[in-house]
């Protein structure tokens, strides 16, 4: 019933023949927790009848480990020309802080020719990365001791606790993927108000969660479970209203599922490298610790008037200043955030040239925020791509006018989104 966060890695990411490694979908929170504690714990679930693991832990993830391990090795190697790397595709020099494991790990199941199909790819990607992130890599670098490693576990693992070593006197940080998935059958369910509403888990019972968790979080779930499961099915959707409502002070149909898919966001302010420039959630408003910490509010959330009303008044009686840009979900509204871009770009321009820090807030502070974010980036320092290094300040922005005709590549944004959701 606890855990430390959630990430989002992609089944698709792993299909076969559609293999891909996300610079937009980073999950570098989990890379630097396991160089914080040693090693991490992911769960997940399949709704497959067939497989134990779903593709996200059997591919996705070990694909993931594999190209932050290269990208590494290669940056240890051009720094200090002192790292042999045990990768297929890698590069060897002479043996300095040893070897460091650079190799794809599959679990026995996935056949050999998907293997093959897939190591043609890494170095690839982890040049990608490489020129993508270099001030993510250069902070691992000095904090991940040892390479990733997937590790699999699920119900029906057999893992003798005496024989396994301390997790630290491995050779490697270890990330144990945990299926939560059973082949076994559903318990049958004798209690007749439970024919339609059972608690057990149902395969990919958690697709398209926007369609039903009417707010619910899996912190806020987590937070009152024993409640929500102890409540009548009839009764569960006010109770969830209530606990919404209490949580957000707001109604949970203006509040969507809150699915980390970065460290932006959340419950702090995440800064944009060293430009005064952060994001949020829209909670982030009713925390008066956190506007301590700005000069101007941009608030671009879907919320109703009333709502709107109130975290206008209680940044303007802070002395901030805030501007207002409503904009809906894109899943509502697809030129929403589009018809407001380039004011909302303009206005970051004036604000960080006054030196003045900006918090940039939307519903849940993962979609609409990270997105203008990124588009001011890719405005603001063209020559770079939008690339947004620790070392960038308002003072590299380039001229409005200079720059104003600059056109794009889909390459170039997807950098710029990486860049801002590490």
């Amino acid at each position: 019933s606890s855990f430390d966060g959630d990430c989002y890695f992609k089944s698709t990411d792993g299909h076969t023949n559609h293999y891909d490694f996300s610079l937009t979908r980073l999950n570098a929170h989990v890379a630097l927790a396991c160089a914080q504690k040693g090693g991490a714990v992911i769960v997940d679930s399949t709704k497959s009848v067939v497989k134990k693991f779903p593709d996200a832990l059997s591919k996705t993830i070990p694909i993931w480990c594999c190209v932050l391990n290269r990208a590494l090795g290669k940056l240890k190697l051009r720094t200090s020309g002192k790292c042999e790397t045990s990768g297929t595709g890698g590069d060897r020099e002479s043996v300095g802080v040893g070897v460091w494991d650079s190799d794809l790990h599959l679990p026995a199941w996935i056949p050999d020719h998907e293997k093959a199909l897939i190591e043609p790819l890494l170095d690839g990607w982890a040049e990608k990365l490489l020129s993508v992130q270099p001030s993510l890599l250069r902070r691992l670098e000095k904090e991940l001791e040892k390479p990733l490693r997937p590790l699999w576990v699920s119900d029906r693992s057999v893992i003798w606790s005496d024989a396994l070593p301390q997790f630290r006197e491995y050779s490697f940080t270890p990330l144990y993927l945990l299926s939560a998935s059973k082949t076994d059958k559903h318990p049958a369910i004798r209690c007749e108000k439970f024919n339609l509403h059972s608690w057990t888990y149902i395969h990919g019972a958690a697709d398209d969660h926007e369609h039903w968790a009417r707010g619910l979080t899996p912190q806020l779930f987590w937070s009152n479970h024993g409640v929500l499961l102890d409540t009548d099915p009839e009764e569960i959707e006010e109770v969830i209203e209530e606990l919404v409502k209490a949580h957000s002070g707001s109604s949970s149909r203006a509040k969507p599922l809150n699915q980390k898919i970065s460290s932006a966001g959340q419950k702090s302010i995440a800064w944009v490298g060293r430009l005064g420039l952060g994001l949020g959630s829209i909670d982030c408003l009713g925390n008066p610790g956190l506007l301590s910490q700005v000069d101007t509010v941009l608030d671009c959330s879907s919320v109703e008037s009333n709502e709107e009303e109130d975290d206008a008044g209680q940044t303007r009686s802070r002395g901030l200043v805030y501007r207002r840009y409503k904009v809906e979900s894109f899943k509502y509204n697809r030129v929403s955030l589009l018809n407001v871009l380039q004011d909302a770009i303009l206005f970051l321009r004036e604000e960080l040239a006054k030196k003045r820090k900006v918090l940039v807030v939307c519903d849940d502070g993962q979609d609409t925020s990270p997105s203008l974010v990124s588009a001011f980036a890719l405005h603001a320092f063209p020559r770079n791509k939008g690339q947004i290094d620790l070392d960038t300040t308002s003072a590299d922005m380039g001229d409005f006018e200079e720059e104003s005709g600059l056109r794009y590549s889909k390459e170039d944004v997807r950098n710029a989104v990486s860049n801002v959701k590490q």
